[in-house]
């Protein structure tokens, strides 16, 4: 079970911040194909692993896994 904490929304798509019953955080990036755009997912990847800093540690941020999409 993935447990849903945190999203950013922007035009091109969404980026979602998750973390399961055994405290893994995974990041999960969603691009546009139709606009091409998504050149600021390595922007929003970042704020993620921020708020992954400031709600639970250095170590979960850098150890949280991404996971890219494409819709």
């Amino acid at each position: 079970m993935l447990y849903y904490l945190h999203r950013y929304n922007t035009n091109e798509g969404g980026i979602f911040v998750m973390k399961n019953e055994n405290g893994v955080i995974a990041i999960y990036s969603r691009k546009s194909k139709y606009t091409g755009k998504g050149e600021s997912i390595g922007n929003q990847v970042e704020l993620c692993r921020e708020y992954i800093r400031l709600h639970f540690s250095n170590k979960d941020a850098e150890q949280a896994i991404v996971f890219e999409d494409a819709i």
